[in-house]
């Protein structure tokens, strides 16, 4: 009788190879799966960060190229209506020279980036313009607020574009101190076309934060930023405020204590950057700029620090 020998099952060879394989094809799935998707990942937030960047860059195109526009362009503009003049012959309308009449809002101008070579992304910015005379609204704390280095000088406008309507009441001046360290004065100036009517300097009173302004607003309680304020009485056909931050920056709100004659101080610019292709926009970003209307810049310091008269 021949005997037949069969194999053990315990020290077959063949399923532990075929185990190994499956193992071994499942890991480089798993590794190449996760190498491919944080390649995608990268990739795509690469594409978002370019995207985001040109479309920003877009915007701040805008919003540069109408800066530098003259104030009576953009007082044409402000109206809201850009067919009523020729600020362009090349396309009859009030949008300025290097740009181009919104196709179905008459309130916008088109600044265009076509795309370059291979790239063929296009780029646009749309830009509008109005007035405005406080920047900061809301309710009781309707005020027009900056910022002001030591050095430099803003101008509050107090006369209407017509030259006859002066703004008379009280203005009461609000500000805080940028340092924590130290404390900020403030000098200010109103004058006329005659020259000079009233100047002096405001010095920071202690405690801060209890002083009631127009309006029953109180300053540094929370609800505004500022903890100091001075009140100052426009009785006078006067042209305008200047100030001055001495010593450290300040943060400065100006409330009038009416609105009906407040005048107009600048413009606000509005400039809507988008990124399209032959699919569509895809991404948008607005930017809101605040431009006032030319003034002189600077005040003599040695009128401010001298301790005797100057003329």
């Amino acid at each position: 009788m021949k005997m037949i020998k069969k194999d053990n099952p315990l020290n077959n060879s063949k399923g532990q190879a075929l185990l190994f394989i499956v193992v071994a094809m499942s890991v480089a799935l798993a590794v190449g799966i996760a190498v491919s998707s944080r390649t995608l990942s990268s990739l795509r937030r690469t594409s978002n960060t370019d995207t985001a960047t040109r479309v920003f860059a877009s915007a701040e195109g805008g919003i540069e190229w109408f800066l530098r526009q003259p104030a009576d362009v953009l007082l044409d503009l402000s109206d809201g209506d850009t067919t009523n003049g020729n600020n362009c012959a090349a396309t009859s309308s009030e949008c300025p020279c290097g740009t181009l009449p919104h196709p179905t809002d008459i309130s916008a101008c088109i600044l265009e980036y076509p795309g370059q070579g291979a790239d063929n992304i296009n780029a646009k910015a749309e830009i509008r313009v109005s007035t405005f005379t406080l920047n900061a609204e809301d309710a009781a704390t309707d005020h027009y607020w900056f910022t002001l280095d030591p050095g430099d000088v803003k101008e509050v406008r107090l006369v209407n574009l017509a030259a006859d309507e002066y703004y008379q009441g009280d203005v009461d001046i609000c500000w805080r101190s940028l340092d924590t360290t130290q404390s900020s004065g403030i000098y200010y100036l109103t004058y006329d076309q005659d020259g000079v009517i009233a100047k002096g300097l405001i010095s920071p009173t202690f405690p801060t934060g209890t002083y009631t302004v127009t309006g029953d607003v109180v300053a540094g309680s929370g609800t505004l930023d500022y903890d100091q304020c001075y009140q100052l009485n426009i009785n006078t056909d006067t042209d305008g405020l200047r100030l001055k931050s001495l010593y450290v920056p300040s943060k400065i709100g100006i409330f009038p204590s009416t609105l009906t004659n407040f005048p107009l101080q600048g413009f606000e610019i509005e400039s809507t950057g988008e990124i399209g292709d032959e699919n569509g926009i895809r991404v948008t970003k607005v930017i809101n700029v605040f431009r006032s209307f030319p003034y002189m810049p600077a005040i003599l310091d040695y009128a401010v620090y001298s301790d005797g008269d100057i003329n």
